[in-house]
Order: C-alpha cells, then structure tokens, then sequence
C-alpha cells in the first residue's frame, strides 16, 4: 500500500511496476507469511517441551560440567587391539577392563585424542575413566600418557592392569612402583610417563617355560582348565578394587593376595 501510495519519495515508475506485479507478489507474501508463522509454532513447541523436561530432571548443565570436574580414577588395561588378539594371553587387562565395563553396564567408545576406548563411569560411588589403548602393547604408552594428560590425572589416581608371565593363571597381584618386569607394554609406559611411580594390577597367565616360545604362546589363547582360573583371577581382582578406590591399597592387596582368593 504504501509503494503504491503517491508519495514524492516513490517515482510514478516505481507505483506501475507494483501495480503490474502485484498479482503475482500477493501468493509469494502470503506464502513466506505462511511459513513464518509455521516456524514460530515450532521454536516455541520445542521450547516449552525443553521447559517441560528441565522440570522433570532438576540436573542443569552447571550439574554435568560440575561432575564432570572431579578427577577421575583412571584404570587402564593394556592389550593389542583387533579380533586377532582379542581373546589371547596378552590381552589380560583388556579382559579385565570389560569385566568392569560389563558390570557398570557401560560400552566403551573409540577416542581419537586419546588414542584409546573409554567410558566413564561410577564405581561404588567414585568417578572413574576406564581406557583400552588402540595402541598396540609395545606403544601403550602414547595412549597412557594422553589419558593421563586429559584428564590432568596424579599418578596415584591411576591402575594399570596387564598379563603377567611370572604367575600362574588364577593369580593376581597388586604392585606400587617398580620395574616393568620385561612386560614391553609397561617399559614403554615408563618411558613416556618418565614414572614407575603407578599402580599396576598384575594378572597371572602362566609362563610356556622356554624363553624363545614366549612370543608365540602370549599371542595364544589358554586351554580350557587355565582360562577358567584366568577368568576367576579377574573376578577376584575385580571384587578388591572397591578397596582401592577407597584408598585402602593394604587392604586390597592383603584380600586379593591371600591364597583362598589366588588359587593356590
């Protein structure tokens, strides 16, 4: 109306433009309007059921970015990724990794900044992280190290589990400090944390008895009777790990180190 109005600012040209389009501007104006008022339906529907459930759920966002400030207590298990080592030897702490994740009926997802598979999860009421390196066993320690960096964790805020050749399946042993014991997955680790200073959970599978088989054998799988005790050393392990979280690392080695819970 008002470009056809005669006004000074608006040339006689201009008006009969209009005037000639004007049919065809009419259903274009009508449809935008149309689709305006469609889109504004929307925008306020998803507001007031995004209302309707921060009713329901009291959390806010301030809630998650709060939990997600606590450090965690991260256990790793070191193993070699892909279907081929899946259920061999060396894969010892990936299978106690997914004994944990199992039970806190959480699934692991890959991370490509951390070069690993993680979840978070509550552990009898503790924040926890646990990470599978994508890393093969003997460049575990880029992984260890970048979760360990994200997560600006203390090395007492960490549990590393692996296979241990030095005792028998069935066994497993809690140690604070040391060496690496030859295992090429933790001689790494020390290399890139420049720290022996780590809780590492020790899983027993056994030793082939010759030196120049050990390859091969740890890239195997166990026969029937030694997984079976394999599997109830990751249980036992799993059961005592409560105690460590609590910071009662005695505690938690006296119980798991006893002979009822080792098979001896």
């Amino acid at each position: 109306q008002i470009l056809l109005s005669p006004t000074p600012f608006i040339s006689r040209k201009t008006r009969v433009l209009v005037l000639l389009l004007r049919p065809k501007l009419k259903p274009l104006l009508r449809t935008n309007l149309l689709k305006l008022a469609c889109l504004q339906s929307m925008t306020k529907a998803k507001k007031a059921k995004k209302a309707k459930k921060a009713k329901r759920n009291p959390k806010t966002e301030h809630d998650h970015k709060e939990q997600d400030s606590i450090m965690p207590f991260l256990i790793i298990g070191l193993g070699n990724p892909g279907s081929k080592y899946a259920e061999t030897r060396h894969n010892a702490g990936f299978w106690f990794l997914d004994k944990l994740a199992s039970e806190a009926g959480v699934a692991l997802k890959r991370s490509l900044r951390l070069h690993c598979d993680t979840a978070k999860t509550s552990l009898v009421g503790h924040h926890c992280v646990l990470a599978r390196p994508r890393t093969f066993m003997n460049e575990s320690g880029r992984a260890v190290r970048a979760v360990i960096d994200y997560y600006k964790a203390g090395m007492d805020q960490v549990l590393v589990a692996y296979d241990e050749l030095d005792l028998p399946p069935g066994t497993t042993r809690l140690k604070l400090g040391g060496g690496h014991g030859g295992h090429n997955g933790m001689r790494d680790i020390f290399r890139h944390t420049v720290s022996q200073d780590i809780l590492s959970l020790r899983i027993g599978i056994g030793h082939t008895g010759h030196n120049c088989a050990v390859t091969g054998y740890v890239h195997s799988r166990h026969t029937a009777d030694p997984e079976r005790s394999f599997h109830e050393g990751i249980d036992h392990a799993a059961n005592v790990l409560p105690r460590v979280l609590d910071g009662d690392l005695p505690g938690a080695m006296k119980e798991l180190h006893t002979e009822k819970n080792n098979g001896l």
